[in-house]
């Protein structure tokens, strides 16, 4: 009926469902609650335009104005990101953040980079590199398999997917990136499946152009050391409980 102590929903749902029920002015982040003279959100973004929505939910939740937030995140290199980062998509770590009241657009975002920070320094990209790999092309593999991996177990293996095809050239074919592409991760129809976007990894070669989500640090670990095996392609279970794959050369 409430937000626990941590002050985070991590239901993308449940927030919409929560959002008029919240003590002290609702939700925003995509979890974002009011306790005791104290903010927690936890951030979870999708694509540029739910990211957007996310700020709108901020604002709301906090009182902060949008353009706060849209101000903030109009300029990624003034965070120290990457240049052909085109918007903080990918950078703002998925975490519980408890923000003292009041508080300012910059400083929430501050504090979520602050934290893709410190846990990104800790991911050994030792083996990305040699692979001849960018951190960046690392952060995009690993918002991949954050979206794909439903199992732990998978992880390490859904990111030896993408190394393999990208190795030989061929189509990632991950839909989660067609999701993000269409603005939804629902089940994807026929027509959303040739949606002429440079995210449609089913038809274009490579890595997307930017992350499509927020990962968290299992997946990133995963994209920077994949699992040591020949996948090409993976096929989940149908009706496996933890919703894992079937991987196979």
């Amino acid at each position: 009926d409430r937000v626990p102590a941590g002050g985070a929903v991590v239901n993308h749902i449940a927030l919409h469902c929560l959002t008029p029920t919240l003590p002290f002015g609702g939700v925003g982040a995509s979890g974002m609650g009011a306790y005791h003279g104290e903010w927690g959100f936890q951030a979870l973004s999708h694509r540029k335009a739910v990211l957007e929505k996310t700020f709108a939910l901020l604002a709301e939740g906090t009182g902060i104005p949008l353009a706060d937030f849209e101000t903030a995140a109009a300029d990624p290199t003034k965070y120290g990101l990457p240049k052909q980062a085109p918007s903080l998509e990918g950078f703002l770590f998925p975490a519980t953040y408890d923000v003292a009241v009041p508080a300012d657009a910059d400083t929430l975002v501050t504090d979520q980079l602050a934290a893709f920070d410190a846990t990104w320094a800790s991911v050994d990209m030792r083996y990305a590199a040699a692979h001849d790999l960018t951190p960046y092309d690392v952060l995009k593999i690993a918002s991949i398999v954050e979206r794909e991996a439903k199992a732990p177990v998978d992880r390490a293996k859904v990111a030896a997917v993408i190394y393999n095809r990208l190795r030989q050239g061929m189509s990632l074919g991950m839909d989660s990136a067609v999701q993000y592409a269409v603005g939804s991760w629902r089940e994807l129809t026929a027509a959303d499946l040739e949606v002429d976007s440079p995210y449609n990894l089913r038809v274009r070669r490579g890595l997307p152009p930017t992350p499509i989500c927020n990962p968290g640090l299992a997946a990133m670990q995963a994209a920077a050391a994949p699992a040591k095996a020949d996948y090409l392609y993976m096929y989940a279970i149908k009706g496996d409980p933890q919703g894992r794959h079937y991987f196979t050369s």
